[in-house]
């Protein structure tokens, strides 16, 4: 059996969509749907109701509280106990009638296959492009739970679980891939989800500000907690190759604030001084020149592929930037920072009262 985890919160005008295409799956006799309905103003339990009268295998777990579709999703694992897991959003739906059959066959005929990634199609970008082998969302992939509950892999507890959780709990399954060798992921080219250009999602509307304001914050927190899980979990082991990713990543997250929503610079230049007190400071001596920059032009293509913001990527002061990756320490902070900031009344400040200006002691190693 499959579980289709889907976090709900106030989208009853989407969710007959995606509902209506699970009902019609070639192997909707196999498919368990879970609603998380996280604490809704508008009820989904008609919804479902309706389709369990059509014959489809659906129950609604509701919260108490609003938290946010990370914690939604592991209720909802929680909630389960199929033997693979599919995630869904209420505002998408599946890309053809045979979606969850394939990524059934895939993973039954695989064997030792724990994950299974397929290709979706993403309605935000011209000619709807194709997207695969992507780690950062959850759809259009299935997971065996035994491997997800062997290895623990859950939903980030993390300050700022409302973004960046999907990326978390997919760096930590392709984590576990890697480093046991008793794991394994796969990749098929089957479009099997249709990603839908929601404008009224709260990363979109109001001219996106939920982004600008909260994307870095979600992403540093949840970023620290990959790493300080994998760390928890196997060891010493070289983070190298992860970290020099994030790092680049938080490097355009900056940039793209700053030049575009400058309103929210200084909070994005305090989340960044927090991930290199707890991530890059640790790692200083192990970290490459060559692997940054590996990281940085690996960065670059996925971003030209995935979105249109090529534009908005640093294009000066780079190379100083992975230069100095070897000398950083306490006093090289304001230095490196500076590279990635188009705020000179800001720059100005921080270079008076730099170690003030940085972020509270507790977040020092």
């Amino acid at each position: 059996m499959i579980d289709v985890i889907i976090p709900y919160y106030n989208d009853q005008e989407n969710i007959s969509k995606l509902l209506s295409s699970i009902l019609m799956q070639t192997i909707v006799d196999k498919i368990n749907v879970m609603i998380v309905d996280d604490c809704s103003d508008v009820y989904c339990f008609d919804i479902a109701d309706s389709y369990r009268k059509l014959g489809l295998n659906i129950n609604v777990f509701r919260t108490e509280q609003n938290s946010g579709p990370g914690i939604a999703r592991q209720i909802g694992l929680e909630h389960t106990n199929s033997e693979f897991i599919v995630f869904a959003d209420s505002d998408d739906c599946f890309y053809s009638v045979d979606s969850i059959e394939i990524l059934y066959k895939s993973i039954n005929e695989k064997p030792g296959y724990d994950c299974i990634w397929s290709s979706f199609i993403n309605e935000q970008l011209a000619s709807n492009r194709t997207m695969k082998e992507q780690c950062t969302w959850l759809f259009s992939k299935i997971y065996r739970r035994s491997f997800l509950e062997r290895h623990n892999i859950k939903f980030s507890d993390s300050p700022n679980p409302r973004g960046n959780e999907d990326l978390a709990f997919n760096l930590k399954v392709l984590k576990c891939c890697e480093f046991d060798k008793e794991c394994h992921l796969g990749y098929i080219d089957d479009i099997t989800y249709y990603w839908k250009n929601n404008k009224n999602s709260i990363t979109r509307n109001n001219n996106r500000s939920f982004e600008f304001d909260q994307c870095i914050c979600q992403y540093v927190d949840n970023m620290i907690e990959v790493i300080e899980w994998l760390e928890g979990k196997f060891g010493e082991l070289s983070q190298e190759s992860l970290v020099s990713d994030m790092i680049i990543t938080l490097y355009y997250m900056f940039y793209h604030i700053c030049n575009l929503r400058n309103e929210f610079a200084e909070q994005a230049e305090w989340y960044a001084r927090k991930f290199y007190a707890k991530v890059i400071y640790k790692y200083r001596n192990v970290l490459k020149t060559s692997t940054i920059a590996k990281s940085y032009c690996d960065t670059v293509s996925d971003l030209s592929k995935s979105w249109n913001t090529f534009g908005y990527l640093p294009n000066k002061g780079i190379i100083d930037f992975i230069n100095s990756l070897n000398e950083w320490d306490e006093s090289k902070i304001y230095d490196i920072w500076k590279e990635m900031s188009l705020n000179p009344v800001a720059l100005e400040s921080m270079e008076n009262n730099v170690k003030k200006h940085l972020m509270p002691q507790d977040y020092w190693i």
